[in-house]
């Protein structure tokens, strides 16, 4: 999770691809260290049939927050869905 200004919040609308309709913003509720804070994610509007493998460099963005917040045995649960689903080899 990030903590923005309000002032990011329509770039990353952009970055995001909400104005072109790919994403839209909403809001969640989410556990953060032992208590429920609300906080925005991004939803993707006309999602495809079939579940996609995360790119390599999402992979590395979540692995990153994962190691960072996790315990390591979600990262390890983690890899063992990613090369079940995907063929992706741990690591």
């Amino acid at each position: 999770m990030y903590k923005l200004h309000p002032s990011a919040q329509a770039p990353l609308d952009r970055r995001e691809g909400v104005p072109l309709g790919r994403y839209r913003r909403m809001e969640v509720e989410v556990v953060w260290k032992g208590e429920r804070v609300r906080a925005m994610t991004y939803s993707v509007v006309h999602k495809a049939p079939a579940e996609m493998a995360p790119s390599p460099s999402y992979r590395r963005a979540i692995l990153n927050g994962v190691d960072r917040f996790l315990d390591p045995s979600y990262r390890e649960k983690l890899l063992r869905m990613w090369q079940e689903r995907f063929g992706i080899p741990p690591g």
